[in-house]
Order: structure tokens, then sequence, then C-alpha cells
């Protein structure tokens, strides 16, 4: 058995360096319109290195644009020594602000042009930023034009601190503790981490980086078991580890700094039995049994349940101390079971103890891989209800890992199981669990009255089409894209309810309808049943909808970078969030916007300020911006023209 952990560590090293492909294309960036320019001033900050003078003391006439700025913190102080960068069409240059903040950029060609901030420490600004999640606004440049008063803001980032005590009050030393921001995530609200520290010799732990928004705090655990020979047979074959073994291992070796194979040595134990190897992320080691007393996962200030954290809001620059957790040595206990299918037994799949409450993306309670036979064990699990999830995750492990010459090059099949599992002061024997096939959605691309027809059109088979889960508990959806002929598919899909979004399209097409036999997807969420789903018609049209306008303020002024909301309405009358109708983008610098391509329907179109924007999904805010909005009706091929009225009372 000492061979055990080297071996380990090189499977680990070997699989960890694998890097899923993303299943979701990236967003789109909001929709501007460029502004006019303004007439040349002098600079309140003074005369600028390098601008040309005349003997009056004025600016040069040139055929380049000068810019004149400062960037500022929240408080409006300067923040010396920023990296700010100049992005314009034929020009990119990068200058670092002086004591007091401010720069300067000189010979630039007319032309749109952004201006972004950076500094160590904060959190990156831009021109027309007002949110540290929003956008830069994007405008132009005449030629000789002269911008004196340029104003960046960096937003400094958040911290959250405290300590991590066992039962005694002692430290506990390499605990991990995970900070998980509240997000707005294809019509649901989660909570996904986005930073994690260690704790370190005296128990105190430091996040930082943290943008502005609304937290809660775990001490995540989660126990890791493989049966040795399975793990001994990858040291001896040399062949790449695939389905669940490689997830388990991607996932069950937490990266301590030495690298994830390291920490997956340091941690690892073989069971007195000689039959498994067990290991944990969190900072207590298993005994040689494997199954005394474990730190539990906590969310603070001190529950099991995520329902239950103490939301913590975090402001720009705000560190919130004492965030401690009292981790208590509880009691663990062995669940096992077996997976069954109408082919027999089901061996490397991936088995997983997802605690109740959470979803299948959120850290698991336990995770093991089933043998040969298709049994399975868990040797660490605290007293809990949990939902026992079961697969070899399809095409994305597959894809993750290297195929050498003369492999199998064709993705196995996939399978799922699901059960529920509740584990008090025994150990559990779970019934056996039924394996069954992941299903296909598949479908094809109609034109609506195409002349000459787009099939074979390379534009059209770059089209991104996602099937994005409607529910927390369904694993995460897929990408495809369309083959020549128009057709696509999705494979190893567990059968639920699913949007159906449809990516950017190629120039002079738009998105009129999305349906799946007599259900409607365009605005709610298509059923995927035990049998998969091959009726998905997405039909696309030349006869684009348009919207444009203005947004004015209470004195009719025009408003720059504020942020457009368009909402379709339900047949009831309410705004409603959905995937392909809804749409956002910001007002230029001279108040305008417009958008194209929305499918025919009713719509509410709402304007407020950037600053406020972030987390508009909330049905409190939409409720609000619903009796204030503009409501509008669209026919297909119709062009509107409006004016919007910047709504009041939103409040972060």
């Amino acid at each position: 058995m000492a061979t055990i952990g080297a071996v380990a560590l090189t499977v680990a090293t070997a699989v960890a360096q694998q890097t899923p492909p993303p299943t979701v294309p990236p967003p789109t960036p909001p929709t501007t319109t460029p502004p006019t320019t303004s007439q040349p001033t002098t600079s309140p900050v003074g005369p600028a290195r390098g601008v040309g003078l005349n003997p009056a003391g004025t600016p040069l006439r040139s055929t380049s644009a000068v810019i004149v700025g400062q960037v500022v913190d929240s408080s409006g102080r300067g923040v010396p020594n920023a990296a700010v960068r100049l992005i314009a069409e034929s020009v990119v240059e990068t200058v670092l602000t002086d004591p007091k903040g401010r720069f300067f950029f000189k010979s630039i060609p007319p032309g749109e042009a952004i201006v972004t901030a950076q500094k160590f420490g904060y959190l990156d600004g831009a021109f027309g930023k007002r949110r540290a999640g929003g956008q830069p606004l994007p405008f132009t440049l005449s030629i000789g034009q002269f911008i004196s008063d340029m104003r960046i803001e960096v937003f400094r980032s958040g911290v959250i601190t405290g300590m991590v005590v066992d039962d005694g009050g002692e430290p506990i030393i390499g605990a991990r503790v995970v900070a998980l921001r509240r997000k707005f995530v294809e019509g649901q609200w989660q909570y996904a981490a986005v930073e994690s520290e260690l704790t370190d010799d005296e128990g105190f732990y430091r996040i930082f980086g943290l943008p502005p928004g609304e937290y809660i705090v775990s001490t995540p655990a989660t126990s890791y078991s493989a049966p040795v020979k399975m793990i001994e047979s990858i040291g001896t074959s040399g062949s790449s580890p695939g389905g669940g073994i490689a997830a388990l291992l991607i996932g069950g070796a937490p990266d301590t700094g030495n690298g994830k194979g390291a920490s997956l040595v340091e941690r690892a134990r073989v069971t007195s039995d000689g039959r498994d190897m067990v290991w944990t992320n969190t900072a207590a080691p298993p005994d040689d049994d494997g199954r005394s007393g474990v730190y539990s996962s906590q969310f603070y200030p001190a529950t099991g349940y995520q329902i239950l954290a103490l939301p913590i809001t975090l402001t720009p620059g705000d560190v919130r101390y004492g965030v401690n957790f009292h981790l208590p040595l509880v009691p663990a206990k062995r669940v096992s079971g077996r997976l069954i299918g109408e082919d027999g037994t089901y061996a490397n799949q991936l088995v997983r103890l997802i605690p109740d409450g959470m979803d299948s993306a959120a850290t698991d309670g336990a995770a093991t891989v089933s043998q040969p036979d298709g049994t399975f064990s868990f040797r660490r699990v605290p007293a809990g209800r949990y939902r026992l999830e079961a697969g070899n995750l399809g095409a994305m492990i597959w894809n993750a890992l290297p195929v050498r010459p003369g492999e199998e090059t064709t993705a196995p099949p996939t399978f799922w199981g699901r059960t529920d599992v509740s584990v008090s002061d025994e150990d559990v024997a779970t019934p056996d669990v039924l394996m069954l096939p992941t299903v296909t959605v598949s479908g094809r691309i109609e034109f609506e009255r195409p002349s000459p027809s787009p099939i074979g059109d390379p534009a059209f088979e770059r089209i991104a089409i996602s099937i994005s889960p409607a529910g927390p508990a369904l694993p995460a959806g897929a990408a495809v894209r369309p083959e020549a002929s128009g057709d696509f598919a999705a494979n190893n899909v567990v059968p639920g309810h699913y949007f159906v979004r449809v990516g950017t399209l190629p120039q002079g097409w738009f998105l009129k309808s999305v349906t799946a036999g007599v259900q409607d997807g365009m605005d709610t969420a298509i059923e995927v049943g035990a049998d998969g789903l091959s009726s998905i018609v997405v039909t696309l049209t030349t006869a684009g909808t348009s919207i444009s306008g203005s947004v004015r303020d209470a004195r009719m002024q025009a408003v720059a970078g504020a942020t457009v909301i368009i909402l379709p309405v339900n047949p009831g009358g309410a705004a409603v969030w959905t995937p392909n109708r809804t749409r956002e983008t910001r007002t230029s610098s001279y108040g305008v916007f417009s958008v194209a391509g929305l499918p025919p329907g009713e719509y509410l179109v709402a304007a407020i300020d950037d600053a406020v924007a972030e987390g508009w999904q909330d049905p409190a805010i939409i409720a609000v911006l619903r009796t204030q909005a503009t409501r509008m009706t669209l026919r297909d091929g119709e062009a509107k023209t409006l004016q919007v009225k910047m709504a009041t009372g939103i409040r972060r």
C-alpha cells in the first residue's frame, strides 16, 4: 500500500491539468449607440504634458483628439499609479496616473473608444461604469476634440474575515472557507462561490477582492473515497482515467498551493480493511478506519442548511470582521449501496451525496465511485438528509481527457440515477439505485420565407443553441451548434424541464419562435421526458423588429449610460423574465438606445440608473418597474420609436 500515495499523486496531477470545455457561450456585450462629440474645452486640471499651446495659452488645432481625466475612488479622492488604458479603433495605449490620480492621452485618432482603469486592490473601473459589475460606455472622438474632465471610478473590494475553531476552542488549521455571492443565473437566484481561503496556523482567514453584493459564507466539508484496486489499476496500466474516477480526482483534490496531487497525497488514508482510499477537503484528515468523527459543512452563523444562512451585504471597501465558525466533531457513518439497471451493473460511475436544499452544482456532502460489480460505499458521512445522484457525467469528463493513439475515440454511453438518503445514528444500506440512460434532445432550424435558402451557409452553423436547466436539481445543460442541414442535437441530458436559448444570429436574421410539439419554448421551459425530445423547432425570420428611443429624467434632460430593460408581458399583464424575450442595454452618451430582433409580442420598457441596476431581476424591483414602464406592442417587422422616463424609487 506504500505506493498508493505516489500513484494518486501522479493520477490526480495529470487529471487536474485537464480543463473541461465551457458549455455555455459567453454573454453578448450590451448594444450601445455612439454619441456625437462635444466642442473642445480647456482642462480644469491645467495644461497637460504634451498638449501644444499657442502664445495665448489655448490648445492648438489638431486632427488628433486629446483626453485629460482623473481616476478616483468611491470617496472622490484621486488614485495614484492606476493603469489607464485607451482602446480605440486603431490604437491601444496605457499610462499611469500621477500622485493625484490624473492621466493624459494625446494624438488619439478620431473614432469610437473606451477607457478603462486598473489598480491592484481595486475592482476595475471604466468611463461610464457606475458599478463594479457594470460595463464601460463607448464614446466617439471627433477630429481635434479636447476632453478635459473625464472621470473614472475604481471600486474598492470588500473583505470578509474571521476564524475557525473546534469544539474545544482550538484553532483549526487549513480549514477552507468559501464566500458565495448571490447571482441571477438562467432565471434563478443562486449563490455561487467567488473566492475561498484556508485558515492559517492560528485558525484565522481573510477573503479579499470581493465585489459589492450579498454573500453567504460556508466551511464546506466533502469526504471522498475510491476503491484501492481502481487507483492501483490506473498506476499499473498507465492509461488515462475516465468517467467517474476522473471526475472524482478532478473535484476531490483541492489546490492548497502545492498542487492538487500533493494535496491528495497529504490527505489520503487507506481504510483498515484495505478496500478504500479516503480523503477530505477539510482540515481534519480521516482516521485509520476512515469512520470516526468529521467536521461537517457549516454556513455562517451556525447552520448546516443554506436556506438558514445569514446573508452578509458588502458595499465598496467594506470589511466584515468576526465571521467566525465553531465546528464540533460529529459522528460519521457509512452509506453503501449498489447501482443496477437493465444492462447489468454499472462500474466507474461517480456517486454523490448532495445535502438537502443544495443544488447539483453545490458542494457535495460525500463522493465516491462505483466498483466493477456496481457497489459503492461512502465512508465518512455526517448525519443529515441527502439526495444521492449517480452517473458518469458523459462527454464533459471524456472530452477533458487526452486520447492516446489506438484508444477508443467515441464517448462512452452515459447513465443517471437518483434517490433520497437519510443518515442518523447508524450505518445506512440504501436500496438498489436504478440507472437509466441519459436522453437526447434534438430539433431543427427552420426559416420563414428564406430567399435564397440559408441552408449550408457557414454562418448558421456557428449559432449556439443552449439547453439550460430550469430548476436547481438538474445538472448543467449543454450548448450545441447546428449541422449544415440545420439539425441539432444535445446528448447526455437528464429528463426534466429546460429553457431553449438561441445565441447570436447571423446579420439580418432574427428569432421568431421556439416550439416543441404543443409546447411553447419562447417564454417557458420545455419538458424533456424519459424518451428524450426530438421535436424542437427554432424558427428564424428576416422580418426583424427594432426599438429605438431616448431616456429622459424628470427635467427632460437626456440621461447618458442609463440601463434600459425590456421585459415581455404575459397574458395576465405581469412583467416576466424569459431568456429569449428579455433585453438589457445602455443608453449612449446622448441618452439614446436601440434594440433589434425582439420577437413579436407585448413588452414593457423601463430605464434605471446603472448604479443600481445590479440584480434588477429581483421580483420586488420588477414590480416597481412595471408601474413606471412604457408599454408597447411589437408586430412582425415593425420598427418603433419611443421616449422613456427614468424610473424612481429603486434602491440597492
